[in-house]
């Protein structure tokens, strides 16, 4: 029943797809946070990050983009670890284009307790990101860089892994609000980074507990059209930063592009009132046939991010 209801939606989506064409345009103002678990079996993933961002400043500086920078940590809500030192998440540094600025940001990291193995990466994602001052008109985007899978759902706060790419697809919103104009905020891609600690390799359930820290880093950036990078060791996350920055144009794109349809007439955003009658069907449809498809796969929250960044665009 499943299986048949998903190629039921991507026929209908893939249909409202036809109707209209995306004009990709390369971005010129970006937006770069980066979403770090600060539990302490980080220490030496936190210590790369550190020595690595002038590295990774420089690839953005070769890229001639107009590139701000903000820094957000995570750990878990201290009743739970019962550690005062710990909290859901912390804007560490608000966006930045001051190199200064930035490197002292990033040595501003230190180490909580964190608790058991799954962490706040829903309330990091969903408050922390909105805590930040996004500009408008920037492509934007996050890179998670972790050990442990999120709590899902939340106490607390109650959030989901779903709920946390809706918010960075919509802006808190859905996608009817997208197709008539109402989202509060762009799109964020998300680009996660699941780092295999040394803790991890001492339980006995070893291979599980990886799945499952590969599986939600997936999840969470392959919903939002991002991509996702496992680092068994730590050179291995600057590796994996570089190539996000190198790709960023290819991967990441102007999420205020209007949509063009197929016949060449450009709409301002999708406020015509003819794209919101082309086009609200199938976001019903979509509302009621997602409800009954279980959306836990990666791979299929990814590909409909995918038809979907084609309907918004």
């Amino acid at each position: 029943m499943k299986k048949a209801l998903s190629i039921i939606l991507s026929v209908v989506l893939a249909c409202s797809c036809m109707t209209i064409c995306a004009h990709a345009v390369y971005f010129k103002e970006l937006d770069l946070v980066f979403v770090i678990d600060s539990t302490s079996s980080m220490l030496d993933n936190i210590e790369r990050v550190q020595e690595d961002m002038t590295m990774y400043i420089d690839a953005l500086e070769q890229s001639r983009k107009d590139y701000r920078i903000a820094i957000v940590d995570y750990r878990d809500f201290a009743e739970r670890s019962e550690s005062e030192k710990d909290y859901p998440y912390k804007v560490t540094l608000d966006f930045t284009e001051i190199v200064g600025d930035i490197l002292d940001g990033v040595r501003l990291l230190d180490l909580g307790y964190g608790g058991d193995g799954p962490e706040t990466i829903c309330s990091a994602l969903i408050d922390g990101l909105n805590a930040l001052s996004w500009r408008e008109n920037s492509a934007k985007a996050a890179i998670l860089i972790g050990d442990a899978p999120a709590l899902d759902p939340e106490p607390n706060t109650g959030y989901t892994k779903k709920d946390v790419v809706n918010y960075l697809r919509y802006g808190s919103g859905n996608i009817l609000d997208i197709l008539m104009g109402k989202s509060t905020r762009s799109h964020i891609q998300l680009f996660s980074i699941a780092t295999i600690s040394d803790y991890i390799r001492d339980y006995d359930d070893y291979e599980e507990m990886v799945d499952l820290i590969i599986d939600d880093f997936a999840y969470l950036a392959d919903g939002t059209g991002g991509k996702s990078f496992i680092a068994d060791d730590t050179w291995e996350i600057t590796e994996s930063v570089l190539k996000i920055i190198d790709n960023l144009e290819e991967w990441v794109v102007d999420p205020d592009e209007s949509i063009t349809p197929a016949y060449g007439k450009k709409f301002e955003g999708v406020l015509g009132p003819v794209s919101a009658i082309v086009l609200a069907p199938y976001a019903f449809l979509y509302m009621v046939i997602s409800k009954l498809i279980d959306s836990s796969s990666a791979g299929f929250n990814s590909f409909l991010a995918f038809l979907e960044r084609l309907l918004v665009r």
